[in-house]
């Protein structure tokens, strides 16, 4: 592309539908960063940081710089393609249509494996509770149980009421971090850590990498939004920009959270976040904290998580790769099926007694095969929709994005190989034998179709008509533009 066709058409049409009246009710940009750290900081912050302090101590701040920095660039990545190409279901449509709909099949197995966050949310929320109410005659795992049947009863009523509870326990989690720094910097001691064990931590550089790994998975639900962008005003611009911004923010709370929970206790001794606040706070506000902090940190993520979920499963189902029954909704828009399968799943996973590093890495490994074709989106783009990507609403250099792709997708297979050698032997062949067998289970609804006349293949290569239909569109107008500047 020359450089008058780079610059664009500032009369180039939408690609998120501004001025919309379809549009009411959608979320707005700050909507949109809420439900980004909503799914980033469950987990993240209280699931996996006082897990990883404990195992890394002062080597956790090189853990979350560099979880944070490819997690930033990755999303700049991904950015290029859902600002010109914004759809629903974003991992698992760009990957089908852009790439090849095997690859669509391969991230729609993960899609599935992405359900066990919710058995994460699970195993966190009991933690805290039954700190505030240890009489209450339950076990964790009878509890876990209670609270997904909760949140899967809440979900039935569909998004909109259950994206406002959300952003309204987002903020006071946020406002709870205020209470946890400002109480414990004071406390930081030099014994447990310091800018010279910080720089020279005693941890070989693999730990340290395949924990990075780990955090990448919470980092990961930045591009939670990129799934429900038929529920966000003016997606091309809004997605990408709350991909970009939700992980810049979490990354100055994860270092701040990092700093007082490997500072204040010794590294054997950071077992949650409750325990390090009780070294330091007083009971008033050690209760306030557990009630505003870790257990909205464990439940906020929950109503957008399973919002992500149903939307890529239903899909997933509309590409073809799950029967039609996936699609079925309640009179509140809800997808049934998908519901019921996204709550079994976290149910199963509580119920298994697996330990929670291992579900961490489950997932993260799970995210980061989507995370390996899902970047290199950018460069197929531009094959196919070349008018797309110069004028979409957030633009950026071909050639930048192109090298930054190539580069985190070697990024994303060494850290992936880094977490996958950390399993047992047994683990790492149940969890290669899980992608295996889905894409066998794949390849046989492929050839069922096709015995039933159906071609799937064809059908998922067709192209989007909305991505073709704004192609051409612009082809139009930059071909006009050229002819004029011509006269």
């Amino acid at each position: 592309m020359n450089q008058k066709s780079q610059q664009g058409n500032t009369q180039s049409p939408p690609a998120g539908g501004q001025g919309n009246p379809a549009d009411a009710g959608k979320m707005g940009l700050v909507s949109s960063i809420l439900l980004c750290l909503a799914c980033i900081i469950g987990v993240g912050i209280f699931g996996t940081l006082p897990e990883e302090v404990r195992r890394l101590g002062p080597g956790i701040i090189y853990a979350l710089i560099c979880g944070a920095a490819v997690t930033i660039l990755r999303s700049v990545s991904r950015m290029y393609t859902s600002a010109a190409l914004p759809i629903s279901a974003a991992t698992v449509m760009h990957g089908a249509k852009l790439i090849h709909p095997l690859v669509g099949g391969l991230l729609s197995i993960n899609a599935f494996m992405n359900t066990i966050g919710l058995a994460i949310f699970a195993r966190i929320f009991p933690q805290y509770f039954l700190r505030i109410f240890p009489g209450l005659p339950l076990s964790e795992t009878a509890l876990g149980v209670v609270f997904l049947l909760f949140f899967g009863v809440l979900s039935w009523f569909g998004s909109r009421s259950n994206i406002i509870i959300s952003n309204t326990m987002i903020a006071l989690l946020i406002c709870s971090f205020g209470i946890y720094i400002i109480g414990g910097l004071p406390h930081v001691s030099a014994d447990y850590l310091s800018l010279r064990t910080a720089l020279h931590p005693a941890v070989p550089v693999t730990e340290i990498t395949a924990s990075a790994g780990v955090l990448l998975s919470s980092f990961g639900g930045a591009t939670a939004i990129a799934e429900v962008t038929d529920k966000v005003r003016n997606p091309g611009r809004t997605v990408p920009l709350a991909m970009l911004i939700s992980p810049s923010i979490v990354l100055v709370l994860y270092m701040l959270l990092g700093i007082v929970t490997a500072g204040v206790v010794p590294q054997d001794q950071a077992t949650s976040f409750g325990d390090v606040a009780a070294t330091f706070l007083p009971n008033t506000l050690l209760v306030i904290f557990i009630l505003v902090g870790p257990l909205l940190g464990s439940v906020s993520p929950v109503l957008p998580f399973t919002l992500s979920c149903m939307e890529r499963i239903r899909y997933i189902s509309k590409l073809g790769y799950l029967p039609a029954v996936f699609q079925r909704q309640n009179r509140h828009g809800v997808p049934t099926v998908c519901l019921f399968l996204t709550y079994g799943v976290g149910i199963v996973f509580v119920l298994s007694g697996i330990p929670f590093r291992k579900l961490l890495i489950f997932t993260a490994l799970g995210y980061m095969v989507a995370e390996i074709p899902c970047t290199l989106t950018p460069i197929f783009a531009y094959r196919k929709y070349p008018h797309c990507c110069d004028n979409a609403p957030v633009r950026m250099n071909r050639r930048f994005v192109t090298t930054l792709a190539v580069l985190m997708t070697f990024v994303n297979v060494y850290l992936g190989a880094q977490m996958l050698v950390s399993l047992s032997k047994a683990q790492a062949i149940g969890f290669v034998a899980f992608f295996t067998v889905g894409f066998v289970l794949i390849l046989a609804r492929i050839r069922y179709l096709r015995g039933q006349g159906r071609d799937l293949i064809e059908e998922i290569k067709a192209p989007h008509p909305e991505w073709e239909a704004r192609e051409t569109a612009l082809a139009a107008q930059a071909q006009k533009t050229a002819l004029a500047s011509q006269r």
